[in-house]
């Protein structure tokens, strides 16, 4: 896989090449979906990249060939048009979810096992404690909590632990269902309209 920048777009073709040459199974240019600050709802000129002293060395900057952009946030100013904000889109957005649709879960490195890794994200990321980009969002947070935190710690961490239980028997559990729900009431996550909304999907355009 190569993350395509604006320092590298010129050479993916060669990469492309030296990996076929290699024997690789697959070659995948990656369409990067860090150019978006969450927290401020627009998209990103540049990425500071920092040395261990929190000092710029410095920036990471998007590709200029649309080709190796990432779709959604290209897409960026017609969303914005069709919405009076960002907001309005991630409370009203269906939600099609890469987990349920896949079949598929996460389990993190404590064997709590998570419908995603994005719902590990919010448990661990620093970017809900700090500062840090891609920053959160409003929607991240309840009264200063993650939101996601808040729905997880309601049926337990520990009840979904597989050092506790097993796989079955956490798939029982009442968060499931509870989850699901969430997509169409008021009290939906966030995280899920961030990630798996029907019209802005820059995770997933980064492998299209």
């Amino acid at each position: 896989m190569l993350i395509v920048f604006k320092h590298n777009e010129h050479q993916v073709e060669l990469a492309e090449q030296l990996a076929n040459d290699m024997g690789f199974f697959k070659f995948l240019a990656r369409k990067t979906g860090r150019f978006f600050h969450h927290g401020e709802e627009r998209e990103l000129d540049s990425w500071p990249v920092k040395n261990i002293k929190g000092d710029i060395e410095y920036y990471l900057e998007p590709p200029e060939n649309e080709k190796w952009r990432n779709q959604s946030i290209v897409n960026l100013p017609i969303l914005k048009k069709q919405y009076k904000d960002l907001q309005q889109y991630f409370m009203t957005t269906d939600i099609h979810c890469d987990s349920l649709h896949g079949k598929k879960v996460a389990i993190n490195a404590q064997g709590v096992l998570l419908p995603c890794n994005f719902f590990n994200h919010n448990l661990y990321d620093a970017r809900f404690r700090t500062d840090a980009l891609p920053g959160a969002n409003q929607g991240h947070t309840v009264n200063g909590e993650n939101q996601v935190r808040i729905f997880l710690e309601k049926y337990g961490l520990d009840n979904l632990d597989i050092h506790n239980y097993t796989i079955e028997k956490i798939f029982e559990n009442q968060f499931w269902p509870d989850l699901v729900a969430s997509w169409t009431g008021p009290d939906r996550l966030f995280e899920c309209a961030m990630t798996c909304g029907k019209q802005f999907t820059k995770v997933w355009d980064q492998t299209k």
